[in-house]
């Protein structure tokens, strides 16, 4: 036995298994989905307070890098 014939099975049985695979009822599923809960609202929400928590996380590190003047170097490239 050749020593790929082996992944070149699976890789055969893996086609197979996602030709089978009923993609057009998940994709209109999935889009239901997301219009029934407002995900697009829910994304932008989480964009929206991450970007806000990464403000003080920022200011901290800053305040870091001015208390300890071996970071004088990295303070200058970050502002």
């Amino acid at each position: 036995m050749i020593p790929g014939m082996k992944f070149q099975q699976y890789l055969q049985d893996l086609l197979e298994a996602l030709s089978r695979f009923p993609w057009r009822h998940t994709a209109l599923t999935l889009r239901d989905r997301f219009r029934e809960d407002h995900m697009g609202l829910t994304a932008s929400s989480l964009t929206f307070t991450t970007s806000i928590a990464l403000v003080p996380f920022f200011t901290v590190a800053l305040a870091i890098f001015t208390a300890f003047p071996m970071f004088a170097k990295l303070q200058g490239a970050l502002q």
